[in-house]
């Protein structure tokens, strides 16, 4: 009850204003997310939530608002689960347990994130796997456990001493593994190391640290680093939703000041206050915080309700709805192109649909296109470029994503070629990870490798000389016009009369565009003219000199950043004239 009264009440406070801004910033197809996160919050259930809220199509972090809140159940979740087992297990086993069960959940957080056969028997994808290990208590309870462990040894041996010299080389690892990480992949290697550097510094004494006025701003910080937490990132998160995209710095610094001012003032007012005077019985606070839980979550049910009644404008309907093309499941998550029904428009496809996201996207222009009764087949796998033995080491999924790409495209060209329908192949991908160079690194068959535009350029060509070895006509459409923020929300905020910063319209600046993308374009130029490749630009249909439109008509193109809406999709490969080109007969 200490800890719930130390945690809940500037949760809660934060929860409520975080509701009251949501109501004035928020438009009415925001509104069913966010009252899941305010659910999920109050009941301390929110890694729940947020883990079934993201996704490739999903709306990216920065826009929920109570996104962080995922951590504090998680922390809430150890404090409900870890005491009753100590308090049901014997004294003298209570370290044991401990530590056995800090090593069993290290152990299967390492096995969520490496590269294993069990994930496979288990179905589970690289990303599907590494979700898990970051959001769910059993395999980020290792870290709390440190924790319980160094207050065990703490309580056991409260005279232990650790040089000074080892105190310090621990905090620099630490600034260092921030600057510099160590992997790609996180809860791994640089989660352990900082783990155990920060247990070195929490036991034994503090003396270690000379009190000066840059340690005591630190402590002060500290004070007020628990509201600091809470506070903060609704306030960034609303500002990138009224920027609908990347908030301008000197913002940026100003919501710094802004988090500070409100967090001491909650410190204040509303944490030392309940943590300290509030004289309340164990079954009466359990009570009150009972009923302050059920109150939120009905304010959060009825502002969501009052928000999204009635029926939504064509505009909402149509941007908000993922763009998977046939299916969801047609966005294949593991290493391997599996011939799904509904990934199918026909028994026997004259059309190939090969690609990632920006494939997925095309797919209701193709199949509503009025010129064509042909049937396609999609072959598509989220971020997975259409280019055979080649794919990017994300940060997210690191090499074992890597290694399902380049599997997923293996099994992808097999079935191609195994097919006597298919006629056309369509390839299509943003490109930017075959040919702008931003450090990352790739997975070939011959191993690890840095960035080279050429041999990306050569990975594409082999892939289209391979297509037309088989007998197949490959088509390339190349990305469209992305912008620094989201179309689709910039729309929605713009016909709800909600608070739009930062522009005018949505349309995309073409000079920065252009400028940006020059490298993708002189790529797929280069393998165009190599093997006489047809290669369809959207920027030609979309772009002049000054902007590249949004709109084409009174169609809204863009759903986010860079992928189009269904109805977008339409009026785009219509413009194109994509399937003009195909004898489909």
């Amino acid at each position: 009850m200490r800890r719930a009264k130390r945690l809940l009440p500037a949760a809660f406070a934060t929860i409520i204003a975080t509701i009251v801004l949501a109501v004035a910033l928020l438009t009415p197809s925001e509104w069913s997310e966010f009252a899941a996160q305010v659910i999920g919050s109050a009941t301390y259930t929110a890694n729940f939530i947020i883990m079934s809220q993201t996704g490739y199509f999903s709306s990216a972090a920065e826009f929920k608002p109570l996104l962080h809140m995922w951590s504090l159940s998680l922390e809430e979740q150890y404090y409900l689960v870890i005491p009753l087992l100590l308090f049901l297990s014997s004294k003298r086993l209570r370290l044991w347990i401990i530590v056995i069960l800090a090593g069993v959940s290290l152990a299967g957080c390492l096995v969520l994130l490496g590269e294993s056969e069990f994930l496979r028997f288990l179905g589970l994808s690289a990303s599907g796997a590494q979700k898990i290990a970051f959001y769910m208590l059993p395999f980020r309870a290792w870290e709390l456990f440190a924790g319980s462990i160094c207050a065990w040894v703490m309580l056991a041996r409260p005279s232990l001493s650790i040089p000074s010299w080892a105190k310090y080389m621990c905090l620099l690892t630490i600034v260092f593994v921030f600057a510099v990480p160590l992997d790609s992949v996180h809860p791994r290697i640089d989660a352990v190391v900082v783990v155990v550097a920060t247990s070195v510094i929490m036991l034994g004494d503090s003396g270690w640290l000379r009190q000066s006025r840059l340690t005591n701003a630190l402590s002060q910080t500290g004070d007020i680093s628990y509201s600091l937490y809470l506070v903060h990132w609704p306030l960034f998160s609303f500002a990138t939703i009224a920027f609908v995209g990347t908030v301008p710095t000197g913002v940026r610094v100003f919501l710094v000041v802004i988090a500070f001012f409100l967090a001491t003032l909650q410190y204040q007012l509303v944490e030392q206050r309940f943590r300290s005077d509030w004289a309340s019985s164990m079954g009466r606070s359990t009570k009150r915080f009972g009923a302050i839980t059920a109150l939120v979550c009905l304010v959060a049910l009825t502002a969501s309700f009052s928000m999204t009644r009635g029926t939504p404008p064509p505009i909402a309907a149509s941007i908000s709805q993922a763009n998977f093309g046939l299916s969801q499941s047609c966005a294949v998550s593991g290493d391997r192109f599996v011939s799904h029904e509904a990934c199918f428009t026909g028994s026997t496809p004259q059309v190939a649909v090969w690609g990632d996201s920006y494939a997925m996207h095309l797919i209701p222009g193709l199949v509503f296109d009025p010129k064509t009764g042909a049937s396609l087949v999609q072959i598509t796998k989220s971020s997975c470029a259409p280019v055979v033995d080649w794919a990017q080491i994300s940060t997210k999924g690191g090499q074992k994503w890597a290694k399902e790409c380049i599997e997923f495209n293996n099994s992808a060209i097999d079935y191609i070629a195994a097919s006597d329908s298919i006629e056309y192949v369509i390839l299509s991908s943003p490109f930017t990870q075959l040919f702008i160079d931003s450090d990352q690194r790739f997975l070939t068959g011959a191993g690890v490798t840095g960035f080279d535009r050429d041999t990306a350029i050569s990975k594409l060509d082999r892939t289209v000389s391979a297509l037309r070895a088989m007998g197949k006509v490959p088509l390339v459409v190349a990305p469209p016009p992305v912008a620094e923020f989201n179309i689709g929300r910039c729309y929605l905020r713009h016909t709800s009369g909600r608070l739009l910063l930062g522009r005018k319209n949505c349309d995309i600046d073409a000079a920065k565009y252009l400028q940006k993308f020059e490298p993708i374009v002189h790529g797929l130029r280069a393998v165009a003219e190599a093997r006489d490749l047809d290669v369809f630009w959207p920027s030609s249909v979309l772009c002049n000199e000054v902007v590249c439109n949004t709109k084409l008509g009174d169609t809204i193109i863009y759903r986010d950043t860079g992928h189009f809406a269904p109805n977008g999709s339409i009026a785009v490969v219509e413009a194109l004239g994509l399937t003009d080109l195909m004898d489909l007969r």
